[in-house]
Parts: structure tokens; C-alpha cells; sequence
């Protein structure tokens, strides 16, 4: 054992891989288990708490031939360190040969697993994948998430591997910040190369000591917190699901799968994989457009308002979702618009719109990714403005949304399905309100961070649960790389998929119905999913506030039938789900905050803060956001590359703007791959121990060529002024 004093955390006792294999062994024994899993394969688990991370640096492949391979054969990634907390105790190694001899050795002593946590296992497992590897003894000791992620891996019966990451859906700097140990940042310079027997300053050792005593920290609050809350008998780590979705996947359990009327909901309203496929084209995303009027003008005076709560709150919605869906035998063309019309109706189909056109001067409203479409179709950032054919399935709130933004010939009906719309159950009804109100109670309330963090994504995960895909990839590793082999189509046992599909419909209507008010003043600028930008518009705001108070009527009558669904906040303010919130607004003086808004197409947009500062959105581009007053790296990088952002702006609408990678400041794009990687470092060989290489790349910024091609053909532009 070694005493170290470290900057920032002091005396910290530290053990060699050695000692450690005999610490992991001794802490699991002092520790009891649990009983896990069913009869067939049970498993028991030790009470502890272990956390691991890696530090790697970079090497050139000496393999790469410059002109002929492609970059990412340029570099690859060894690691150069390794650290282990478990139970308070930390474990420092240089070779990742040792860290696994630790385990092996403990592992012929155990009898039970010990869960030990890494923080982003994608990252982990692919640097290290050939040695964990070795420890997995069949394919149900491995679950991929996806080709690079495991959600778990268990090695040589005695260890499994989870993704705190997963757990929280946070980085290792927010969890750190939640519970006030903060992250040690800027202390790792990554551009030097160092090998296992590179010295480590001691601000170097404290950022590799705290990096999992962060994680240490927070499993162990953690750990009580869950089994307090979902009233466990025995506080256990084993209890702790291996998603953030997980917390709420347990209450909506409760909910259908454990009671009888539940599964009687689940069972009227699965799908077979025939319907589901034949439905899933309608799950659309949110309504995402720029104005293509004011496509790279700096405005001022720009309003913005954001829905409260949006996918959680159109779960409240009065139109009702559908529960058994039925396909029509009879497609024909009347048939389908009579139902169509029927309010109390849900209609999802597969229809073909003819000579499909935008009526002039409106908002197009079809999303041209979701739509099959005839060579001469004009698009305009990413949504249809007209095409002599298009197929499109969606859903009868998408329906009538086109119907009254287009002129069209005719339609044909491929196929739809039928559904009486009723309201969800009261239960689920219950559980958003529970989360709404702790998410509404908590917000920016010191020492309660985790806790509204934690509301927040329960909220949010209500609805990400009922719109995950029901066909599941399967993997397997073969020859050491995760490899596809199947799709697995499993019906949904938690939240029927028809709602998500409205709950999306459902915000898109309440969103675009409120561009289609500005627009008629011409004030509309930008939407997202749950926001929209616009220039003051006074009959806007109206409408906003008419939208309010009827919702506001319709949650206070929720509240005689059911319980209280209008949280307070701290500051005494009464909340409403499903409301529109006017943001970045002074209410004192009655003026909006921001100081200038440019957008040039989805996802591209920057917002003027004032005095120079901005936050930016650019699709693919990281680091822009402003904090404390000052602007994020890449925003910074172009106002010095052009001389202000909207000049930067402007030569990306005028064509393209190109930001070489920066060593040291940017990161490395990854793949993982096989090739043979050898590098020197320090006058040893390195052979890749992994598929996991790294490769810089340069990112290049520039308008969508669809928009692009609609803005230089003025003609057809003036056709829908």
C-alpha cells in the first residue's frame, strides 16, 4: 500500500493490482448477498460498491499509408493507466494486463458477483475488448445496446460490468456537480503521449482518484435513495436498474403488468409485428422548420415561446389515444374519410397524395424524410412544398394538418387501421402528475439537484418508453467484433407504441397551429420540437394566451375528477402541463431578452445574448453553447474566423465553411474496426489490444442542399410567397 497526498482530496491510501485482488475479495465477503434472478439461473450479488476507469493516450499506426488508407487507420488508443474504488478503497494499475489479473485472481475466491460501474462502458470495453472478452464465457454473459455498447457484461462469473452513464444519463461532470464533488477538469493534457511507465504528477493521480470516487460517491446515495423510495426490504446495489429508464419502467409496472386491468390494457392493445410495421411509419419527430422568408436575416425583437412539458403534457390531451386498432377491410377512399371525420376516431394509414401542393403563402407541414416521393418533388428544408405523387403514412392529426396546408388532385388509400379514442388510464394519468409535480417542486432548489434531475428524466422517460422501437437488433461477438445477426420483434409490455404516436401528433398540431397565427402576419421565424421564434406579433400572443387559459380550465377540471395536476414552484407559481410558456422574457419591462436571432435552416441557428455573446445550434457541431457569459469554442472559433457570427452565418448560407480539427482541443471521432494497428512509444512496440481507433476530422458547416436549391430558384420560390 501507498500513501499519496493529492491536491485537491489529501491523504488517500492507494493499492497496487495485488493487494487489490485480495481487498476485492476480503470487502465482498464482509459485504452478504442477495439472491438474484430467477430459479433457473440464479445469481447472487455482493453489496458492493465498485467503480473503474481507464486513461489512454493515442499512437500513430505505423501501419497507415497516407494517400491509400483512410483516416481513421491513422491512430489508435492504449492505456496507459487504470483505477478502481470499491467500497472507499482505491486501486491504481498502469497495464490493463494487471487490472485483469486482479480480477481473475479474485475471481477464483468469489462465489457471487461483484457490480462494478464504469462511466460510459462504450468507451472501456472498446479500448479493452479483446481482454474483457476472454472473460465471457457465453452469449448470455453480453447484452449489446448497440455495436459499441454493452448494457451489461458479466466476467468469469464473478464480475459484471454496468453503464453508470445509462443509469443517469448524465456525464461524469453533472453527477459530480449534483452531489458536490466536482470533476477535476483541464488537468489532463491529452496531447502527450504517455506509456505505463510515464510519471503522473499528483494533480494527474487526484484526477484519475476522483474520476471514480465521483462515481463511488454517488452510487452509494444512490443505493439508499432507490430502495427507499421503491420500498425494498434490503438495500442493495443489485436493486438499481441498468437504465435511467428503469426507475420509471418499475412504476409503469405497477401500473399494467401487475394489476389485472393493466394487463388487460396491454393485452387489448398489442401489436403483432405485421401491424406494427405497417403503423410504425407514422411516429414522426417534432416540427422542426426555419422561414425560409428570413433564411440568414439577423432579427431583432425576436419572441420565443416553449410548451411546458411537451410529450408528457399531450399525454393529458381530451381527444383521446387509441387502444385496440383494427385494419380496414374496406380501404376504400370514402371509407377512409369518412372515419377520417369521425372526432372520436383514431385512423393511422398508408395513403398517396396526388399533385400535392402548398397553398400559397402557408407553412409546409410534410416532413420529406417520411415521405416516398416522384423525382421532380421540390423540398424545402426538409419539408415537401410539392410533388406530382407522395406516400406518406401518418396518423388522423397529420391528416387534417395536410389537408388543410395543401391542395391536392386525389388520394389512394394503400391500408389503414381503426381505434376508438379514449383518455389514458387514470394510473398513468397519476404517475406524469407525480413526476411534473416533483420535477416543478425541485427545480433550482440547493441540495435537492439530484432529486429534480431525477424527476426530470422520470418525466421525460414516461414517454421515450412508449415510442422505443419494437424490433431489437441482436449481436454477437465473433472473432472479437460485435457483429449483427437478427432482429428480434418484442410487443411492448410497459406503454402501448399507438400513444406515442399521438403524443407526437398531438404537440406538432399545438405547435404548428400556432405558426399558422403568426403567419399571417408573417412573423413566424423558427420552430423545434416544443418551441417557436417569432418576430413581436401582438395577435400571436393572443392566441398564445387564449390557448392558455382553455388549457389551464381544462387541467383545474382534471383536478375535480382526479386529484391536483398544477404543481406550484418554488417561487409560488402555479405550473400547467401543456402550456406555452413565453421564455427569455423581461416581464417588468415586457420586452423580450434577446438581442438578435439568426437561423439558416433546421437545427442551424444562433440566439444573441448580448455583448457579444451567443448560444448556438448547429447540427453536428459540439462546444457552442454559452456559459457565464462567455461563448462555447466553436462559436469563439468563427466569430474569429469571419469577424462576427452572422458574417460566419452567411458564408455557410453562401456555401460552405470548413473548421480543421485542432489538436488537443477537439475530439477525436471514433470507429470501431478491424485492421492491424502497431505504434512506438518510449522504445516499445504497441500492437491495438482493440477495435477501437481514432482518426481527426475537420467539420464542415453548410446549408441544407435542398434549402439551398429552393432559395436560388427564385421562379418557383415567388409561386409559394
Amino acid at each position: 500500500m501507498q500513501n499519496l497526498t493529492l491536491p485537491h482530496d489529501g491523504a488517500v491510501e492507494c493499492y497496487n493490482w495485488k493487494e487489490g485482488a485480495r481487498l476485492l475479495v476480503d470487502r465482498a465477503r464482509c459485504s452478504g448477498q442477495i439472491a438474484k434472478g430467477a430459479k433457473k439461473n440464479r445469481r447472487f450479488y455482493y453489496d458492493v460498491i465498485m467503480a473503474f476507469d481507464i486513461e489512454t493516450t493515442k499512437l500513430s499506426n505505423l501501419n497507415y499509408n497516407p494517400g491509400f488508407d483512410p483516416e481513421c487507420l491513422h491512430y489508435f488508443n492504449i492505456c496507459f493507466c487504470w483505477q478502481v474504488m470499491i467500497d472507499g478503497a482505491f486501486i491504481f494499475g498502469r497495464k490493463p494486463e494487471e487490472f485483469f489479473e486482479m480480477l481473475d485472481t479474485a475471481a477464483a475466491e468469489l462465489e457471487g458477483y461483484i457490480i462494478c460501474y464504469i462511466h460510459n462502458i462504450a468507451y472501456e470495453f472498446n479500448n479493452l475488448r479483446d481482454f474483457f472478452m476472454r472473460g465471457v464465457s457465453g452469449p448470455d454473459d453480453i447484452f449489446m445496446k448497440s455495436r459499441s455498447t454493452p448494457l451489461y457484461l458479466r466476467y468469469k462469473n464473478a464480475f459484471e460490468f454496468r453503464c453508470s452513464k445509462l443509469l443517469t444519463g448524465k456525464s461524469l461532470a453533472k453527477i459530480g456537480a449534483d452531489i458536490g464533488y466536482e470533476k477535476l477538469t483541464g488537468d489532463f493534457d491529452y496531447s502527450v503521449l504517455r506509456d505505463y511507465e510515464t510519471e503522473l504528477t499528483p494533480l494527474e493521480m487526484n484526477y484519475c482518484f476522483r474520476d471514480v470516487n465521483i462515481l463511488y460517491k454517488f452510487l452509494t446515495a444512490e443505493r439508499v435513495n432507490f430502495c427507499a423510495a421503491y420500498k425494498k426490504r434490503v438495500t442493495h446495489i443489485s436493486h438499481l436498474p441498468y437504465t435511467v429508464t428503469g426507475y420509471v419502467r418499475i412504476d409503469v409496472k405497477k401500473i399494467f403488468s401487475n394489476t389485472a386491468h393493466g394487463r388487460y390494457i396491454l393485452k387489448q392493445t398489442a401489436l403483432t409485428m405485421q401491424e406494427y410495421l405497417e403503423i410504425c411509419g407514422a411516429m414522426w419527430g417534432g416540427y422542426t422548420h426555419a422561414n425560409f422568408r428570413y433564411i440568414g436575416d439577423e432579427l431583432k425583437n425576436i419572441w420565443h415561446v416553449d410548451i411546458v412539458s411537451a410529450y408528457p403534457g399531450a399525454f393529458l390531451t381530451p381527444d383521446g389515444f387509441p387502444f385496440a386498432l383494427v385494419r380496414s377491410r374496406d380501404p376504400t377512399t370514402e371509407n377512409f374519410m369518412l372515419n377520417l371525420n369521425d372526432p372520436e376516431r383514431a385512423v393511422i394509414g398508408r395513403i398517396t397524395f396526388h399533385d400535392l401542393q402548398l397553398k400559397r403563402g402557408g407553412v409546409p407541414y410534410v416532413p420529406a424524410s417520411k415521405s416516398a416521393m416522384d423525382a421532380g418533388a421540390i423540398v424545402e428544408n426538409g419539408k415537401v412544398l410539392f410533388t406530382n405523387t407522395c406516400t406518406i403514412t401518418a396518423c388522423d392529426v397529420d391528416f387534417h394538418l395536410i389537408m388543410g396546408a395543401y391542395e391536392y388532385s386525389k388520394i389512394d388509400v394503400d391500408y389503414y387501421y381503426l381505434g376508438i379514442k379514449k383518455k389514458l388510464p387514470y394510473n398513468i394519468i397519476k404517475l406524469i402528475e407525480k413526476y411534473f409535480a416533483a420535477k416543478t417542486t425541485l427545480k433550482h432548489v440547493p441540495g435537492r439537484e439530484i432529486d429534480y434531475a431525477y424527476a426530470k428524466a422520470k418525466l421525460n422517460s414516461v414517454y421515450g418508453m412508449s415510442c422505443t422501437s419494437l424490433l431489437h437488433p441482436t449481436y454477437s461477438i465473433i472473432n472479437g467484433t460485435c457483429v449483427e445477426t437478427g432482429v428480434d420483434y418484442e410487443p411492448a409490455n410497459t406503454i402501448p407504441y399507438q400513444w406515442a404516436i399521438y403524443i407526437t401528433a398531438y404537440t406538432r398540431r399545438l405547435i404548428y397551429g400556432m405558426i399558422c397565427e403568426m403567419q399571417k402576419n408573417n412573423t413566424f421565424v423558427y420552430s423545434d420540437t416544443d418551441s417557436i421564434f417569432f418576430k413581436y406579433d401582438r395577435a400571436a400572443l393572443d392566441a398564445i394566451e387564449a390557448h392558455n387559459e382553455r388549457q389551464r380550465e381544462y387541467l383545474k377540471g382534471l383536478q375535480k375528477l382526479y386529484f391536483d395536476i398544477t404543481p406550484k414552484n418554488p417561487e409560488g407559481e402555479t405550473q400547467y402541463l401543456f402550456t406555452l410558456d413565453v421564455e427569455d422574457y423581461d416581464a417588468e419591462k415586457n420586452e423580450t431578452t434577446i438581442d438578435t436571432f439568426c437561423a439558416i435552416g433546421a437545427k442551424r441557428y444562433y440566439i444573441g445574448r448580448g455583448a457579444g455573446v451567443y448560444d448556438v445550434t448547429f447540427s453536428g457541431l459540439r462546444a457552442t453553447k454559452s456559459k457565464k457569459g462567455v461563448n462555447g469554442y466553436n462559436t469563439q472559433r468563427l466569430i474569429d474566423m469571419f469577424g462576427s457570427l452572422n458574417d460566419a452565418f452567411a458564408a455557410i448560407k453562401n456555401g460552405s465553411v470548413d473548421l480543421p480539427y485542432v489538436e488537443g482541443v477537439d475530439k477525436l471521432s471514433n470507429y470501431n474496426i478491424s485492421a492491424d494497428f502497431v505504434g512506438e512509444l518510449g522504445g516499445r512496440t504497441y500492437r491495438r489490444p482493440c477495435s477501437y481507433t481514432l482518426y481527426p476530422q475537420s467539420i464542415r458547416l453548410s446549408l441544407n442542399h435542398e434549402l439551398k436549391a429552393f432559395l436560388g430558384n427564385v421562379e418557383r420560390r415567388n409561386e409559394f410567397e
